[in-house]
């Protein structure tokens, strides 16, 4: 399988997985958070601008989000507890 192919993959269970935790919270016991939505790319993995450099393979990660994807998080955590708080 290639790398391509792989990260695909990856970013369409991540895609599955925030579907399922979404529907999850609607039952009320959980709040969804979405990260997701302003921090993804065309790819639906993370955006350059948040995640890591892996020299590696000479690519973005695109998965992991690096400090200043953190600090966006922080943001947007920041703003839902202000809704529900």
């Amino acid at each position: 399988m290639s790398r391509k192919r792989k990260y695909n993959d990856l970013y369409n269970d991540i895609i599955k997985l925030n579907i399922m935790i979404k529907g999850y919270c609607k039952s009320g016991i959980a709040t969804y958070v979405d990260y997701h939505t302003s921090m993804k790319d065309e790819r639906n993995g993370l955006k350059n601008e948040f995640t890591y450099w892996n020299e590696a393979h000479n690519e973005y990660d695109g998965v992991h989000p690096d400090k200043k994807g953190y600090l966006h998080m922080e943001k947007i955590i920041q703003k839902k507890l202000k809704e529900i708080l």
